[in-house]
């Protein structure tokens, strides 16, 4: 039944029909590809061009902020050949954990891993991340219990690790976003936007967490070297390029939802 205001106009144009069996509309697979290869070789090349000054850029800020609690000529910038071109790092002498530390920091972490999945008050998918960072750093508190003086890594490795998986996950967006994107039946500028955010904000969140990665690791210890990398480091990335993409389409879906020119039924 079709109801009626009070002033007696008709509110069945108010009614939007369910979303529930309609689909955009294809632009076609050739559209779609050619689409997504200008977009990739764009942003490939903005990125094969800048990434040697963008880590160049990261390496400096990144000095400039530790030396406000580490001697500044602790801090060292290096170059490394990649990619037939160079990237910048910082070097430092590290820090191996004491004995009272390493039993501190082992003790914490068994009730961690004891605790956190008895609790019934956090979300599940947490409560799992946690615990994989406490399995993750009981691996490297018991290996440096029995061999530390095996320990084979150091912060210069870490850097070109760290600086190198930076690069390649700028690479990744660079292709992956705008194949996400090409489905969608919005202005291809506005898909260049959303990928160069993305790359900016990964630059700027990388630079952040490159800091707080070497503060933790010259102020405290190498312990921490593999959770900060296995926990933090590129499977964080892929959270804020999911966010970031969810929240675009979810505005291009609200913006959409009562254009009808813009679905097709998909029976």
């Amino acid at each position: 039944m079709v109801k009626e205001d009070r002033s007696g106009n008709d509110e069945k144009g108010l009614i939007f029909y369910h979303r529930a069996y309609r689909i955009f509309p294809s632009g076609g697979v050739r559209r779609h590809t050619i689409e997504i290869l200008l977009l990739f070789l764009l942003f490939g090349l903005i990125v094969y061009l800048l990434f040697p000054l963008a880590t160049r850029l990261t390496s400096y800020f990144s000095k400039q902020v530790l030396s406000y609690v580490m001697p500044p000529n602790t801090l060292q910038i290096i170059q490394k050949p990649f990619l037939f071109r160079h990237v910048y790092m910082i070097d430092r002498i590290g820090k191996f954990p004491g004995a009272f530390f390493l039993l501190i920091t082992l003790i914490i972490t068994l009730l961690i891993m004891i605790v956190v999945p008895r609790l019934k008050n956090i979300p599940k998918s947490f409560g799992t991340w946690i615990s994989l960072a406490a399995a993750i750093n009981m691996i490297s508190c018991l290996f440096f219990l029995f061999f530390s003086n095996r320990f084979p890594y150091d912060i210069r490795i870490f850097s070109e690790l760290y600086v190198e998986t930076q690069v390649i996950i700028w690479f990744l967006i660079a292709f992956i976003v705008p194949m996400a994107l090409a489905p969608f039946p919005v202005n291809i500028f506005l898909k260049i936007g959303v990928t160069g955010f993305i790359l900016a904000y990964s630059v700027i969140f990388g630079c952040a967490r490159y800091i707080i990665f070497l503060y933790i690791l010259t102020k405290h210890s190498y312990l921490f070297m593999a959770p900060l990398f296995f926990i933090f480091g590129p499977l964080v990335d892929s959270v804020y390029i999911i966010g970031i993409y969810s929240l675009f389409i979810s505005l291009v879906a609200t913006k959409m939802k009562g254009v009808m020119t813009k679905w097709r039924w998909s029976y």
